[in-house]
Parts: C-alpha cells; sequence; structure tokens
C-alpha cells in the first residue's frame, strides 16, 4: 500500500468526528485509512496548552515539514567549511580535523560528516565532480575516487593533532 499524506478534507473530518466524541478506529474506517496513522496525526497535531485539533494549523504544519524534508546539507557554517577545507589541503584526515574542530572554531563535527562532504561534491559513479566546486579527494590519505563499502575498509588509527613534519 502506498503511504498518503492526510488532505486538508480528511483533517476536517477528523476533527469533526473528534467534537462527536468518535473513537478513533471509528474516524479511521470512515476516512479509509489505518487507526494508527489516525492516531499518529492527532497526537502529532494537538498543541500541549489546547488539547484540541486544529486541522488548519495541522495542515499547514505538515506542508511546513513537507518543504524541508530530504537530505540536509553537510557543514552548513561557512566558518566550519573554510576550516575544513583549509586543514584537509594543510594534509589533516577528517579524524583529526574532527577532534580539534570543537576548540579551533567553536563547532562540533563528526569525521563522518566531513567525509560525507568530500563524497558530495562528486556526481554520477565518482569521477566527475558537480560544478562550482571543488574536488577535496586527493587531500585524503588514501585519494579514493569513490568511497568503500563500511566493510571493504580497512582501518588505520590515526593519532589526534596536527600531522608530524618530517
Amino acid at each position: 500500500m502506498k503511504y498518503q499524506h492526510f488532505t486538508i478534507e480528511e483533517r476536517e473530518k477528523i476533527q469533526e468526528m473528534l467534537w462527536h466524541k468518535v473513537s478513533i478506529r471509528v474516524i479511521a474506517k470512515a476516512l479509509g485509512r489505518s487507526p494508527s496513522s489516525v492516531s499518529r496525526e492527532i497526537n502529532k497535531n494537538i498543541p500541549i496548552g489546547i488539547r484540541k485539533y486544529t486541522p488548519r494549523l495541522a495542515h499547514g504544519r505538515a506542508l511546513k515539514q513537507r518543504k524541508s524534508r530530504g537530505r540536509k546539507d553537510r557543514l552548513k557554517s561557512q566558518e566550519l567549511r573554510a576550516y575544513v577545507v583549509s586543514q584537509l589541503k594543510l594534509g589533516w584526515s577528517p579524524e583529526q580535523i574532527s577532534a580539534t574542530a570543537q576548540k579551533a572554531v567553536g563547532l562540533s563535527i563528526s569525521h563522518e560528516a566531513i567525509y560525507q562532504y568530500i563524497y558530495s561534491q562528486i556526481r554520477g559513479y565518482g569521477y566527475v565532480v558537480k560544478t562550482g566546486r571543488e574536488d577535496l579527494r586527493p587531500y585524503l590519505a588514501r585519494r579514493r575516487t569513490r568511497r568503500m563499502r563500511r566493510g571493504a575498509r580497512k582501518p588505520y588509527r590515526i593519532e589526534k593533532g596536527p600531522p608530524a613534519v618530517y
């Protein structure tokens, strides 16, 4: 069964049936929906202080959430992004950068988010860089063109801090 969002008409029908103190199962049957879906819709959209379901507010909220769904950008802060790129170019690994980012910039980031940012610049099968983006893969220790699956990677330990200069 394919999932469908509640329409404004369905939300108004829920409100009307709640006024008449109809059970959630009866509401679900009338709408042709699962009782758990109706229950989730009601619980998600009842404000804490009011304890009343408002279909227009619920629908507006659902449309707002629908716009902001999907993948989020990595390294949103321009300051953090500049720090990560500069440290990569100095030869630091994402693990070292994530360990020192809190002290340097005041923002924390995981090494995994840095790897995802680096490989998100790539389009297709890992060979073409997106327009207007910089290829950061050559600055990684292993310089892989494509990211390997988790089981295929061989772990190696890196000490925290700047790389040693010989």
